[in-house]
């Protein structure tokens, strides 16, 4: 029986599950776990890009050390995390946030040992393993989540998913202590677990946090009457409102940032009102282009997905652990539930916000699923392995099973570069954008409408102050609360390019006329038809005044095409870049083509897009 855990709480009628023959962690135990998590830690720091990278990393790096505010809904939590980790003495901003991840994806890997060797707890006698085997094995299953690529891409860039994962599964993990010991404190550290979850990513804290919600059911239904009840809600409610309370970050910044303007400084949105607020936090820009994104989305690869990041091996003998747990005793169906709740929940989020498998992305929106699947096939091999024993078949089974944890993982490690090395040698993202920057004349205003290329952007200036004299602005941002008040009120010059971008035809001849520095737009910026014949093609960028032409003007070098042939967020940046700069040469009839159509073929070899490209061209007079 346990004493009151919290004020107007007792819980006198909540036991301790039947979970006979435990095996408590020793000292040899929980050293193995923390082990475990630093290896993957230190894999994890191995493949760190020490250049700002693609995707989002390089405005979270940005908006992490200049406090900033990032895209909705703000990644509070993440920021403030990345901010401490900046304050290293090590390497780039990047590599240091980046760092953060890491520290991140090792803990979840820890929470994931020590929630698969409770689960072992709950097996009937016969399937349940020895201390030691329920090491070893819960220990490989850490591991195979550890190094599956999902949890390796997160954890080893300036991300939210690494810390994301981590507090689902802490939250899981103090909502089943909360239901194991009948002690409702540990229900309300759940509680606040998942408000930082919400402060970080509110779509994955709520989904995979009904596994947590599941496991705290059983202790609010044992409360005496409704008091009880009412008080252990209370209590929990709090614990989630001071976790969530990290979200005042976004209105703090946003006051701090227009009261003190800097244009290098990302900032999304205006929260400074609750209209504002709730723009941020309901992630409405991205709202609106759902259907956009749900249109390349497949949820029908959803289980291959699971396949590709722990191996068939892995798959099929979770399927064994959740029979063994779920079959023969009611805490065994418990945490069964709590589990199977928590790796559903993330992998709704995943369908939710658009399951394009070849999107990265998606594996950080699916971590508590592998998690969970990883816990499942554990136990699972626990339990086949003691129930052989005996026929003195215990050791040579149970490290073959271990073996297969495994075995996808491992195999990957040893036959890839790719998954080995990650993004450490990644420097292309930098040195495009450096060759942009120091290409551009003095005083130049640089447009651009791609985000990776704005992240750069804001990057290379806040963080490395590379080209001071350079303003950038994004038109993509045009329309979102408060960006362009901010920036005009510190480059009022740009008002005509601001009430250009109302025209579908874009920026203008009119617009430009008026200002006093010269202009740089990258082809993804709207440009009208007679200005973008005017413009000259130099450092990737589109020119006015017209500059001398250069020998090379995409600036594309050998090891960025090593590069992309390895990776596929490289190749997809530099193709899209100049993909969108061969269809403005061909519409302005610009002698760059050729060369640019050729660079595209080596870089995007049978791509159907690419190879429609020349008879396009023609088609324009070109």
């Amino acid at each position: 029986m346990a004493s009151p855990s919290v004020p107007g709480y007792s819980c006198s009628r909540v036991t301790k599950p039947e979970a006979q023959g435990q095996y408590p962690h020793t000292a040899g135990t929980r050293w193995l776990g923390l082990l475990v998590g630093l290896v993957t830690f230190c894999f994890y720091v191995w493949r760190c890009s020490p250049s700002p990278y693609l995707l989002d990393s390089a405005e979270l790096a940005a908006a992490s050390f200049g406090l900033g505010v990032a895209h909705p809904p703000g990644e509070a939590l993440a920021l403030l995390w990345g901010r401490a980790f900046c304050l290293l003495p090590l390497g780039s901003v990047a590599l240091r946030v980046g760092v953060g991840q890491a520290v991140c994806g090792s803990v979840a890997v820890v929470l994931l040992y020590v929630f698969a060797y409770r689960a072992c707890d709950f097996l009937i006698s016969p399937l349940r393993p020895s201390r030691g085997l329920r090491a070893v094995v819960c220990a490989s299953g850490a591991l195979a989540f550890g190094f599956s690529p999902g949890a390796a891409e997160v954890s080893s860039r300036p991300e939210v998913y690494a810390l994301a994962s981590a507090l689902a599964l802490l939250a899981l993990w103090c909502a089943h202590t909360a239901w194991v010991k009948g002690d409702a404190r540990w229900a309300v550290a759940a509680a606040f677990a998942l408000g930082l979850g919400l402060a970080n990513h509110p779509l994955i804290a709520g989904t995979a946090g009904l596994g947590a919600v599941a496991a705290c059911v059983p202790l609010l239904l044992a409360a005496r009457g409704a008091r009880d009840r009412f008080g252990l809600m209370v209590a929990a409610v709090a614990g989630l409102l001071a976790g969530a309370s990290v979200l005042l970050y976004g209105p703090a910044r946003a006051y701090a940032v227009f009261g003190n303007l800097d244009p290098h400084t990302i900032l999304w949105g205006d929260a400074r009102t609750l209209s504002g607020w709730w723009w941020l936090l309901s992630a409405r820009t991205f709202a609106e282009k759902a259907s956009l994104v749900h249109g390349t989305a497949d949820a029908s690869s959803l289980p291959f997905l699971f396949v590709q990041e722990l191996g068939i091996p892995m798959v099929c003998i979770s399927l064994v652990g959740l029979y063994a747990l779920a079959r023969f005793t009611s805490a065994g169906r418990l945490t069964a539930l709590v589990l199977f709740c928590c790796g559903a929940g993330a992998a709704l989020s995943a369908v939710i916000g658009g399951l394009d498998p070849h999107n990265p992305d998606v594996r950080g929106y699916l971590g508590c699923a592998f998690a969970a699947t990883a816990v499942f096939g554990s136990v699972g091999v626990c339990a086949f392995a003691a129930r052989v024993q005996k026929v003195r078949a215990r050791l040579p089974v149970g490290s073959v099973l271990t073996l297969a944890l495994t075995a996808t993982p491992l195999w990957a490690l040893a036959t890839d570069t790719s998954s080995r090395n990650g993004i450490r040698n990644v420097r292309s993202a930098e040195a495009a954008m450096t060759h942009a920057l120091f290409t551009t004349p003095p005083r130049t205003v640089f447009a651009t409408a791609h985000f990776e290329t704005a992240f750069l952007l804001g990057y290379q200036r806040l963080v490395q102050a590379q080209r001071p004299d350079v303003t950038w602005m994004h038109t993509g941002w045009a329309n979102s609360p408060g960006y362009a008040k901010r920036l005009l009120a510190i480059e009022p010059a740009l008002k005509p390019l601001f009430m250009s971008l109302a025209d579908e035809r874009g920026f203008t001849t009119n617009a430009i006329d008026t200002l006093a520095e010269p202009l740089a737009v990258e082809s993804s910026v709207a440009l009208a038809p007679d200005l973008a014949r005017a413009l000259s093609y130099a450092g990737s960028l589109w020119h006015w005044p017209p500059q001398t032409p250069q020998l090379d003007p995409t600036g594309v070098t050998p090891s960025m095409f090593a590069e992309a042939e390895q990776h596929r967020e490289v190749r997809a940046f530099l193709g899209w870049r100049i993909f969108q700069d061969a269809r403005l040469g061909c519409r302005t009839h610009h002698p760059v083509v050729p060369d640019l159509i050729a660079k595209l073929q080596r870089l995007m070899p049978g791509d159907a897009v690419v190879e429609k490209l020349p008879a396009w061209c023609a088609a324009q007079g070109l």
